[in-house]
């Protein structure tokens, strides 16, 4: 892909699932209309049944004719990305969350890993609400966990998160839609892919940031945790390529963290009690995946 040539750079979809977001939308579009990205773009904002005001919202960005509303009534979020990919045209997906806020250079980050013809699935990073030193801790953390996962060789379990993922179109075609569930059908996407296709397709853009508003406290993190352990298994027989990091690559990646951030021993301490404490909540969530509960 050359650097200097829009005609070289592939129009991109951006898709994006709302129910009931008003607190957050203006912050997301407004970060979509600003991106970077030279060649065309078109963004898909999916109402998924919202009783909010927050189509009235996006209707106000009418005047931005790449800014399109659409209607999913199938309550999911999964469901309302398939509709958006449904109706999109790009060569390349891109995926974000209404509750998330995006670098400016976030499209020119994750569309520079496609200029590889082999890569066919990109993850960025994601940086939460509140940049408070735990919350900040453990976004460093976890941006050192995925670009060991994504980066092209078979490194340790596979999962998926669609507030900021990019894929090519074939690859969703061959691979999508999402299965419509309420939670983990990026990462039975992303194990899909990977059985198809190897993980060789996977890629890591480190500078392509999005910013999680919702996710603003140690507390709602840990909640999160739980969450995506009961999602894990209710999907474990559906990601066949999944195998847990070994002590070892946990061990490293724990290093290379606190090497990449200089933090002091305390700040070390801190961060492995936080983990420690993530973890237990995970494999709560999976335990206590067969019993009624709202994941939100």
């Amino acid at each position: 892909m050359a650097a200097d040539s829009e005609s070289a750079r592939p129009e991109v979809s951006v898709i994006v699932p709302f129910h009931n977001s008003a607190k957050y939308l203006a912050r997301c579009v407004e970060a979509l209309l600003a991106q970077s990205y030279p060649a065309s773009c078109e963004i898909l904002m999916v109402d998924n049944n919202s009783t909010d005001e927050s189509a009235e919202i996006i209707r106000k960005y009418r005047k931005y004719p790449r800014v399109r509303l659409l209607q999913e009534q199938q309550q999911g979020a999964y469901a309302a990305r398939n509709t958006g990919v449904a109706s999109s045209r790009g060569a390349i997906l891109a995926f974000t969350d209404s509750d998330c806020v995006a670098s400016s250079e976030w499209l020119t980050e994750l569309v520079a890993q496609f200029s590889d013809p082999a890569v066919g699935l990109v993850q960025g990073r994601r940086i939460f609400g509140d940049d408070r030193s735990a919350l900040s801790m453990l976004a460093a953390y976890e941006a050192e966990i995925h670009a060991h996962i994504f980066s092209g060789e078979d490194h340790g379990p596979l999962f998926g998160y669609t507030n900021n993922m990019a894929v090519r179109r074939e690859i969703f075609d061959r691979c999508g839609p999402f299965l419509q569930t309420a939670r983990g059908a990026d990462s039975v996407f992303v194990d899909r892919v990977v059985r198809t296709f190897s993980h060789k397709v996977l890629r890591y853009a480190r500078g392509a940031t999005i910013r999680h508003l919702e996710l603003n406290s140690v507390r709602h993190w840990l909640h999160k945790k739980s969450i995506y352990g009961r999602s894990f298994q209710r999907h474990r027989k559906e990601r066949q390529s999944h195998r847990d990091l070994t002590p070892a690559e946990r061990n490293a990646i724990f290093n290379r963290t606190t090497e990449r951030e200089g933090y002091s021993s305390v700040q070390a301490a801190l961060l492995f009690a936080l983990l420690t404490t993530g973890r237990v909540s995970f494999l709560y969530g999976r335990l206590t995946s067969g019993r009624t509960t709202t994941d939100k």
